[in-house]
């Protein structure tokens, strides 16, 4: 009996302290797909980020330059058309929402994405978390990442002027 209060104290002891740990809700998310895109700027990615998002269907809940983010609203993942079948995605993975973050790092910006679900009724930044490998979401992030960086090219191209003639 008092084995099984002690096993029941620590059991409450260790949610409460996981209860208590908080991310930093302005840094990229643990397992965030990531890629460095060379000459560009902040609001270039974001624009291409805002605009994939679109792209998908889907609308744009945030978009904030000074953190440099862009989010999507949550969506049911069974919504999007996706390689991989959206019944594999359950309880609270299904409703998900994407988050790209753009970061200076010395002449180019690193590009985060995310695709994140909330880990329950708590709600917050906090408590999102990365959807795992196998979830329905990942390719369609995959692709998003994809755009952004086409996107990002063909701006670049358009204020590139051609070189002089000879």
């Amino acid at each position: 009996m008092h084995a099984g209060r002690v096993a029941a104290l620590l059991v409450a002891t260790s949610l409460l302290v996981a209860g208590c740990v908080r991310r930093d809700i302005f840094a990229p998310i643990p397992g965030a797909l990531q890629l460095t895109i060379p000459d560009t700027s902040v609001a270039t990615v974001l624009d291409a980020g805002a605009e994939a998002i679109t792209d998908r269907g889907l609308s744009v809940q945030l978009a904030d330059s000074e953190h440099g983010t862009v989010e999507s609203a949550y969506v049911d993942i069974a919504a999007l058309r996706t390689d991989i079948d959206a019944a594999t995605a359950i309880g609270i993975e299904r409703t998900i929402r994407f988050r790209f973050r753009a970061i200076p790092s010395f002449g180019s910006i690193t590009l985060y994405g995310e695709a994140v679900y909330q880990l329950g009724q708590m709600g917050g930044r906090a408590s999102e978390r990365m959807v795992p490998d196998n979830h329905p979401a990942r390719p369609v992030l995959a692709e998003m990442m994809q755009s952004i960086v086409d996107k990002v090219a063909t701006a670049k191209a358009a204020r590139t002027p051609p070189p002089p003639s000879r």
